[in-house]
């Protein structure tokens, strides 16, 4: 058997949100700048809630919020709870909507993808809303990008 490492210009990864309590208010994932990539996943991790929250996708023309910003269509996949190996249903969100988390989806993955950016837009985003009476909840996410327009060892910003 043939042992290939993938620690080369494959793919990219990007921390993009450090281990973090989010509570009642929406939570605003960095950007991710797509213009030197192909693809990307977010993968989404909670740690335990006890309540629900929504996610969606926002596309944006600037880094930060002086740009034109507008809902970006997605496809999601929920894992089973850690040490299981299991992955529900691939599911599609458009651009207008969002997905429901509830609290039986904590100690799980969520892996996203969003649609092809409209033209003029060249970032994307994950947003997490809480429910108003959310406890704290524990959320990291990673991005992980593919197809480098010119890959190299050290691999080009994304942020």
């Amino acid at each position: 058997m043939a042992v290939f490492k993938n620690l080369d210009e494959r793919y990219h990864i990007l921390g993009i949100k450090t281990y973090a309590d989010i509570t009642t208010t929406a939570t605003n994932l960095a950007y991710v700048d797509m213009s030197k990539y192909n693809s990307v996943a977010f993968l989404l991790g909670f740690g335990t809630s006890d309540t629900e929250g929504t996610l969606k996708m926002e596309q944006s023309t600037q880094l930060d919020s002086d740009g034109t910003e507008a809902g970006l269509g997605f496809h999601y996949r929920l894992t089973g709870a850690a040490g299981v190996d299991t992955m529900g249903t691939i599911t599609y969100i458009n651009s207008d909507s969002t997905v429901t988390y509830a609290a039986a989806d904590d100690n799980k993955y969520w892996v996203l993808e969003p649609d092809q950016l409209a033209d003029g837009y060249r970032y994307c985003r994950v947003v997490i809303t809480p429910s108003g009476t959310s406890s704290a909840t524990p959320i990291w996410c990673v991005a992980i990008l593919t197809g480098a327009r010119y890959a190299q060892n050290t691999m080009l910003t994304a942020s």
